[in-house]
C-alpha cells in the first residue's frame, strides 16, 4: 500500500470509508473533525477542520467521508515527514470514535 501524501502548497481532499470493526456505519447527523499530527503524536501540524456531509464524493449514509483541507489551513506549515491524519466522529447517539490514517506531509515547491 502506498503512503498518502499531503502537499502543503495546495488543497487536499481524501475520501475515506469509516467502519466499526468492519461494519460500515451510517454517519448521518454526526460531527466529524480531522487534524494532522506529527509522527509521535505530540504536535498538531495542521489544526482541526470540520468535515462536511455535502463534500463532493461524500456519502455519509454509507460511511464515506471526504477530508478537505484547503491551502489556507496549511499556511506556515514547515513540518515534513511521516504524520497521522486523526479523525474524531461524534455520533448522533453521543458516541465518540477516533480514527487514524498514516500519511506523509510534504512541502510543495509551488
Amino acid at each position: 500500500m502506498s503512503v498518502i501524501k499531503l502537499y502543503t502548497g495546495g488543497d487536499f481532499a481524501l475520501p475515506l470509508t469509516l467502519d466499526v470493526q468492519g461494519v460500515i456505519e451510517d454517519l448521518t447527523g454526526a460531527t466529524i473533525t480531522a487534524q494532522v499530527v506529527d509522527v509521535v503524536r505530540e504536535t498538531v501540524v495542521i489544526p482541526s477542520v470540520t468535515l462536511s456531509d455535502s463534500a463532493e464524493g461524500a456519502d455519509w449514509t454509507q460511511g464515506l467521508v471526504v477530508v478537505e483541507i484547503d491551502d489556507t489551513a496549511m499556511t506556515g506549515v514547515t513540518y515534513q515527514g511521516r504524520a497521522y491524519l486523526q479523525l474524531e466522529v461524534l455520533t448522533v447517539g453521543g458516541n465518540v470514535r477516533p480514527y487514524e490514517v498514516p500519511i506523509a506531509v510534504w512541502r510543495s515547491n509551488l
